[in-house]
């Protein structure tokens, strides 16, 4: 249980989880969105002929509403929040306080 609290607050996870939201990002970039850019999708349907069926299949015509891309995003929501308690809770342990006026900014960054 304790390894799985140190591999989701690591930040080797959010660096590979903002890398696949990266990749999300440039495909929904590349490829229209169905229900937000209509106009484009003909000219890549025409474009990938009979693949297109591909990127349909895999949610790539509309990312932001795919299951997947909520997953990434939980986790990467996860993440950040298991990495943030971890660091609070060492800053608390080695000063007995997090009430140091060197460590409000970074409580109010990490909270926000």
């Amino acid at each position: 249980m304790r390894y799985m609290w140190k591999f989701l607050g690591s930040t080797r996870l959010a660096i590979v989880l903002m890398g696949v939201i990266t990749l999300l990002l440039i495909f929904s970039a590349l490829i229209p969105q169905a229900g937000i850019a209509t106009a484009g999708i003909g000219d890549v349907r025409q474009w990938l002929g009979d693949s297109y069926a591909v990127v349909e299949w895999l949610g790539l015509d509309r990312i932001y509403y795919t299951p997947g891309f909520y997953v990434v995003l939980g986790l990467l929501a996860i993440s950040l929040t298991v990495s943030t308690i971890q660091r609070f809770h060492r800053i608390f342990k080695s000063e007995g306080t997090l009430l140091r006026l060197r460590h409000v900014g970074s409580i109010v960054f990490h909270l926000s």
